[in-house]
């Protein structure tokens, strides 16, 4: 973490949005699975908040998932995730996380978490985003955690990812230009 900017945890950090695009742009980027769910950032400190996009805090609604996410080994932390609910193939579904949320049965959703902002006491937003992710995986690999996983990078032709996405009917992919911090989502 040389370049990383030392500071206190942010109490807020706005997440970064994604352009859309019709098709793949030339260059090396990192793709992912667009999933359909609610973005959600997790702020990791003495205890975990959990906020929507538009800094909601929604950590009453998810107790499970704070809970899983305070197990983490960090002083503090930002991830950057989506909240989802799986179908029986292992699909993201998105009317019964609305359903979850409505009844307030909440304690089978998935939290993906693809970007790590900070880092005990640094500021990770400028460094490369296969830098953050990276951390981001060993992290989460190495806790024991039923309901926070790590969304994986697809190192494939992002046409190719593009048609089969279509095909099972989900929402799109998600590039992140390599060595820096730049998003695009590819719709369906």
């Amino acid at each position: 973490m040389a370049r990383a900017k030392m500071s206190p945890c942010p109490a807020k950090i706005a997440p970064q949005l994604v352009s859309l695009a019709t098709s793949p742009p030339p260059g090396k980027w990192l793709y992912e699975v667009k999933l359909d769910g609610w973005r959600m950032l997790a702020r990791c400190d003495q205890v975990v908040r959990l906020f929507t996009r538009n800094g909601f805090d929604w950590t009453k609604r998810m107790p499970r998932l704070a809970k899983e996410l305070a197990t983490l080994k960090v002083d503090s932390a930002w991830i950057d995730g989506e909240v989802i609910v799986l179908n029986e193939e292992g699909l993201p579904v998105f009317q019964p996380l609305q359903s979850a949320f409505n009844t307030g049965k909440t304690d089978h959703l998935i939290y993906f978490g693809f970007d790590l902002l900070f880092l005990n006491g640094a500021d990770l937003r400028d460094l490369p985003v296969e830098i953050r992710r990276e951390q981001l995986r060993e992290l989460i690999e190495n806790a024991s955690l039923e309901h926070v996983r790590f969304s994986e990078t697809l190192d494939v032709d992002p046409r190719h990812l593009l048609e089969n996405i279509r095909r099972l009917g989900m929402e799109g992919i998600v590039g992140k230009r390599a060595g820096c911090e730049i998003a695009l989502h590819l719709t369906t």
